[in-house]
């Protein structure tokens, strides 16, 4: 942050569209050990050389062009899987003479002219026969150079054309790098920054260039994205047989690199073990499962309770999916985790909507925090259906809306908040029962006011709803904090949602009986019809004997017959200060992310839980077909080598 006044401030600047999430303490690696780790993961290698400035250093340039080559030779790398690269053409140079049948044939030159890709513009001819005839055989431009926008659509430019009739290997750079495409994409799309409107059009250009272009490869900061497309359309390759199917929208659930992550920073246990043997192993089926519930969708990086967020979660993996129900003026039922949230989850406040808040925006005058509330109630259906959603989050310091709108968490990010799709609660029930999953419905605390529907009615049409779409009652749990929207739903469908209705446990106790006073509230409950009981994890545990361990509430819990859900995985940010409320029975033992790992086994294993809310479903999902119901596939065909049992996407595809 170049307006910073602190180290503190200056170190922070990380754009919104990025994340923190991984950035407490990166791993920082000499050139050798990223050698070993690259190999060891079974991928290749493309060292670029920076420019070098000797100064008062020993080594002298050819020397530091020699030892780059040497590493690989030194851990007994195949040099053909070695593209060495650099800006600078006396680097080439040197690799084609002194490594003329092993490094040098792979060099590449990265073109650093940035120009508009058309011959007036870039003077190609002369520089393109001299490269060819010392022997380069790969050439790097940016992306905007090999592009230009025609007949509407993305085109190969001049500069791309000639590059493939000198004969050269085109690679490019770089995708993933310039957050939202939306206002056309920044440096990188700079040819088609008129035509480039979306991020869903980075496909198309990705697309022309491997279709058209004939790149040989490109670099991506996100490289899940290029990998997919790569095994769509470039060398798709299918297994012969794969056992049972998961059902629904997804072919397989895509986890991506966080579990890997998170088990890689887990204490050697039995459990890391476990766990990362199931990482390396290929047969292991990833199936959607119920115990993997998406809170709110997927919102530890999407827009809570948006269709992204949703759809983010089934990718996950999420075998439930959770749409917190609040009513509109008009009496339609949305998804929004309260009935007063529109102010910190949409961008209400800057639109002409904001008129209708039940309080205005007011600024912060330094002393007093900025405010405003904004109500699902305030407006009608079709007017929230006009909100884009985003993370939530305010600027209480802000003087502005507009930096009031901000205030995400720097471990989340804002990559998929341009405009998420705001649903009504019909509409997620469509979407969910699209992708296969099921639905845990909250029916959040309803202040009537001037609203028409009554409290009952709200309550009978939550579950209506699902029987206008055909959804069997048995693939739905309806949740409340409230008791007397569960003795609402016992009473009126005893045999469908009231079996399964969930009684969300507010009592906040430290786990302990003595905190809690359990015994004549869980008999009566019990006494009533009340099967499932939802506390959050702190509650469910205490630390004993230098581990994890089932609170007196849980093995009160379990033995009065209830079945145990608890929330919410995923939602603290780091651990290695304690994890904070969520945590907050074991905070002085909790001290890495891994930890939350061991913390899901204990809640798995010994508390006996049916399911747990997580914000990045994911992370559970993984566990589940590790540990809870392992599937393996019969067949495989041909494995991949390396260290992962399988390419781990992410929702980001």
């Amino acid at each position: 942050d170049t307006s910073a006044t602190t180290v503190e401030d200056y170190l922070k600047g990380t754009a919104s569209w990025r994340t923190d999430l991984y950035s407490e303490c990166g791993t920082l690696v000499s050139h050798a050990e990223s050698i070993d780790l690259i190999k060891a993961y079974g991928a290749k290698f493309t060292p670029e050389l920076k420019t070098y400035t000797q100064g008062d250093l020993a080594l002298s340039y050819d020397e530091v062009r020699a030892k780059i080559a040497q590493e690989y030779l030194d851990a007994n790398v195949d040099p053909s899987k070695v593209w060495l690269q650099s800006f600078n053409h006396p680097d080439i140079e040197y690799w084609l003479a002194q490594f003329p049948e092993t490094f040098g044939k792979q060099a590449v030159r990265l073109d650093g002219e940035y120009c508009d890709g058309t011959l007036s513009g870039c003077a190609l001819d002369d520089e393109f026969s001299t490269m060819r005839a010392a022997g380069v055989e790969y050439i790097a431009p940016p992306m905007q150079m090999l592009l230009q926008v025609k007949n509407g659509g993305y085109a190969p430019s001049e500069y791309a054309l000639a590059a493939k009739a000198a004969g050269f290997k085109i690679i490019t750079w770089t995708l993933e790098r310039s957050g939202f495409l939306s206002s056309g994409g920044g440096w990188y799309y700079g040819t088609s920054n008129d035509f480039t409107n979306n991020d869903g059009d980075m496909y198309e250009m990705l697309h022309t260039l491997v279709s058209k272009v004939g790149i040989a490869g490109i670099f991506s900061d996100w490289p899940a994205t290029v990998t997919f497309y790569a095994n769509c359309m470039v060398t798709p390759e299918r297994y012969s047989l794969m056992g049972e199917r998961a059902s629904g929208k997804f072919g397989r659930v895509e986890l991506g690199p966080r579990v890997d992550y998170l088990v890689n920073d887990m204490e050697s246990s039995s459990l890391k073990t476990l766990l990362t043997g199931c990482l390396h192993d290929p047969s292991l089926m990833m199936k959607p499962h119920d115990m993997s519930i998406g809170h709110r969708g997927a919102c530890m990086q999407f827009p809570e309770h948006t269709a992204e967020s949703y759809r983010a979660a089934a990718a996950q993996g999420a075998g439930i999916i959770e749409c917190d129900v609040a009513v509109t003026k008009d009496g339609e039922l949305v998804c929004r985790h309260s009935q007063c949230d529109l102010h910190t989850t949409t961008n209400i406040l800057a639109t002409s909507l904001a008129s209708k808040c039940k309080a205005p925006f007011v600024a912060s005058d330094g002393t007093t925090e900025a405010s405003a509330e904004c109500c699902t109630s305030d407006i009608t259906l079709a007017e929230f259906k006009t909100l884009c959603g985003k993370m939530d989050g305010a600027d209480t310091s802000a003087t502005t809306v507009e930096d009031y709108l901000k205030g995400t968490a720097s471990w989340r990010t804002d990559l998929y908040s341009e405009c998420g799709t705001l649903v009504s609660h019909a509409e997620s029930i469509d979407l969910i029962k699209a992708y296969g999953a099921k639905f845990t419905p909250e029916l959040k605390t309803y202040t009537q006011g001037d609203l028409a529907l009554s409290y009952d009615e709200v309550r009978a049409k939550i579950a209506q709803e699902y029987l206008d779409a055909n959804v069997d009652p048995s693939k739905v749990w309806l949740q409340s904090f409230n008791h007397p929207d569960i003795e609402y739903w016992l009473a009126q469908f005893p045999e469908t949602f009231g079996k399964q209705a969930v009684r969300l446990d507010g009592e906040y106790c430290d786990g302990t009986l003595s905190g809690c006073a359990l015994d004549d509230e869980f008999s009566t409950m019990r006494a009533a019809g009340v099967e499932y009981i939802a506390p959050p994890m702190q509650m469910l545990l205490q630390v004993k004997n230098g581990g994890y361990a089932p609170s007196e509430y849980a093995l009160a819990a379990k033995a009065a017959g209830f079945k145990i859900i608890t929330w919410t995985l995923e939602r603290s940010g780091f651990l290695s200060s304690g994890g904070g409320w969520y945590y907050g029975t074991s905070n002085d033992f909790t001290n890495n992310d891994g930890d939350m790992y061991e913390m899901l086994h204990t809640l798995v294993s010994k508390v006996g839980i049916a399911g747990i809310f997580s914000d990045w479903p994911a992370t559970v999902t993984f566990y589940a077909n590790c540990m809870v119901t392992p599937e393996r596939y019969s067949l495989m065909g041909e494995r991949a080598s390396g260290k992962f049992g399988r390419v781990e996407l992410g929702p980001r595809v």
